[in-house]
């Protein structure tokens, strides 16, 4: 018969592999994340040039003639459209992948 205390410690062993696993999961998550931080500093990094450059934003308006303005309204309609999608399912996802049973 295993004694209470032999009980204590598999359950210790095997929480310990448990948190090491989660820990891993969490560092390549992580790693994900810092990729798509580092766009949006790009992005945040080309906004900051564009406004303090008058010269880009001549050149933006020049684009905006060449494209037409009917055209650029479908476009930036259809990025506001995935943006609101991305920022209405990310904590529904984010709450499906916390649940989940572990492995």
């Amino acid at each position: 018969m295993i004694k209470y205390s032999d009980e204590l410690v598999v359950q210790r062993d095997i929480l310990i592999a448990r948190c090491a696993t989660q820990r891993n999961e969490l560092s390549v998550q992580g790693q994900t994340l810092r990729g798509k931080l580092t766009a949006f500093d790009i992005g945040l990094a080309m906004f900051e040039r564009l406004k303090n450059n008058p010269a880009l934003i001549a050149g933006l308006v020049v684009g905006l003639v060449v494209i037409q303005p009917r055209r650029l309204l479908i476009m930036v309609q259809t990025g506001l459209l995935a943006w609101q999608t991305v920022r209405t399912f990310t904590p529904a996802l984010k709450n499906i992948m916390e649940s989940r049973p572990e492995k």
